[in-house]
């Protein structure tokens, strides 16, 4: 059937835009997208993988949500969104038979509320007070960075900085195999000036059904021999230059 007579093309209406990566990320061009209306692209998401970012082969099973924040003339710029780990991934380093703690934690920086799924392994079976204590302790290693950007602390999100954090701190309650961090959201982004807090567990963790017995290492020399796993003072983060 014949166009009707004076009828515009709307696809000859749509203008090309380049995808900006936020500056943490180099202010990469990736692709371009199509749009009548500039404002029409705010806050639409592009999805990647860290592999198509930084060519990093071994990072092609972590994927990157931004969101379009503005457009300035033919650059749409972003903001990041989400960064989630491939649960088949994660599926495939699960060994049966050891604790497995997946907790989500609420994280606020500097300037956005962040949701953060921590997912544990650890190297066998442990005890419900062990997996307690470890849950108690993931929240305040993440405190350390409260007054990080969230570019910032993607970046050391990305480069396992923060997963060797964590994996240090835990370790000293039971032996741990892995420490990933699978998924990470933005809630809220926020003035700078508000103030910065870690909020505990979201859910409480299922607790593990068989009963054994403690490996926590004991307290060194000069602390109490009383003194409980849970209460021995974290490992904090070297500073970065």
């Amino acid at each position: 059937m014949a166009k009707a007579f004076g009828k515009k093309d709307k696809w000859k209406l749509k203008k090309k835009y380049k995808i900006i990566l936020p500056e943490k990320f180099g202010s990469k061009e990736m692709g371009l997208v199509l749009s009548s209306d500039p404002g029409n692209l705010i806050n639409r998401k592009v999805k990647y993988s860290i592999r198509d970012i930084t060519q990093d082969k071994q990072k092609q099973h972590v994927n990157v949500t931004f969101k379009i924040c503005e457009v300035k003339g033919d650059r749409a710029l972003t903001v990041f969104d989400t960064l989630k780990v491939d649960r088949k991934y994660l599926m495939s380093r699960i060994v049966p038979g050891h604790t497995v703690i997946d907790q989500p934690f609420i994280l606020k920086l500097k300037d956005a509320d962040m949701m953060v799924a921590v997912n544990v392994l650890t190297a066998y079976k442990i005890h419900t007070s062990q997996k307690g204590d470890m849950i108690k302790r993931i929240p305040v290693v993440l405190n350390y960075y409260k007054n990080e950007g969230i570019h910032n602390f993607l970046e050391l999100v990305i480069s396992g900085r923060t997963n060797v954090e964590i994996f240090k701190n835990l370790k000293t309650i039971a032996p741990v195999r892995r420490v990933e961090i699978r998924n990470m959201e933005t809630l809220k982004l926020r003035p700078i000036a508000e103030t910065t807090e870690t909020i505990t567990p979201e859910t409480p963790a299922t607790p593990v059904q068989e009963n054994l017995p403690s490996e926590t290492p004991q307290p060194s020399g000069n602390q109490q021999s009383a003194q409980a796993p849970s209460e021995q003072q974290p490992q904090q983060p070297a500073k970065t230059a």
